[in-house]
């Protein structure tokens, strides 16, 4: 591979993303995968040698047959193939300043558009259905009324699973009725509670004996999303 693509992807991966930016593991993780797909179509479909991959030899127009290569080969939807763009595009303005020499072929990567995407109709459960779901958690046991604190929290709170699982101790106020949240990129935000909400949450804390740590536990570790969807 030329110096200078593998020189700016390694600081890109390795300096910007966790130095500058601040991303979690999950973000690097995922922008890693994205150029291992991306390298692996350039040398095992268009026959690149590694040292052929270069600012210059690497086009717009061989990007945009990278994406659909995903769409129709690899069989990712339309969001998918729209991140894998973002990704690629960061990487290339993180690089525009200093490969001013290649700064045409950046400009008209960078100029690619994503894929309109058609969106669904979101359904919605109506008041009745969530009735029947809580009522028929079994609450006579301790892993129900867990089930049942777990579900009207995510409920109350619109909050993603995995944002749930990483609740902490510190991260409830329920003098205050609020929590707090950390989402993706680390980004956190606080969210109020209702009042059936905070009382669920204080026997839950005390029933548990939940004095530090995750909120949601499995023998003192914070539960995965494989363990949560078995155990509910």
């Amino acid at each position: 591979m030329n110096k200078n693509f593998s020189y700016y992807l390694s600081k890109f991966l390795k300096d910007y993303l966790i130095v500058e930016r601040n991303m979690s593991k999950h973000t690097i993780r995922s922008y890693k995968k994205v150029f291992q797909i991306l390298i692996d179509f350039l040398v095992n479909i268009k026959g690149f040698q590694l040292k052929d991959i270069t600012f210059e030899k690497v086009t717009r127009d061989i990007i945009l047959e990278f994406l659909n290569y995903l769409e129709d080969n690899k069989k990712n939807n339309i969001r998918t193939r729209n991140h894998r763009l973002a990704s690629i595009k960061s990487f290339y303005q993180y690089c525009a300043i200093d490969e001013i020499e290649n700064i045409d072929n950046i400009r008209k990567i960078l100029s690619i558009k994503a894929k309109k995407e058609v969106k669904k109709v979101m359904t919605y459960l109506t008041e009745e259905e969530l009735n029947k779901i809580f009522n028929n958690i079994d609450t006579t046991t301790i892993k129900g009324r867990r089930n049942l604190t777990l579900l009207v929290l995510l409920y109350d709170t619109a909050a993603r699973a995995s944002e749930i699982i990483n609740l902490k101790l510190e991260d409830i106020h329920l003098e205050e009725k609020y929590i707090i949240l950390t989402g993706k990129g680390n980004k956190q935000r606080i969210v109020s509670m209702m009042e059936q909400t905070q009382q669920l949450l204080i026997k839950y804390i005390k029933e548990n004996n939940i004095t530090t740590g995750y909120l949601f536990n499995k023998k003192g570790r914070k539960m995965n999303r494989p363990v949560r969807q078995a155990q509910l």
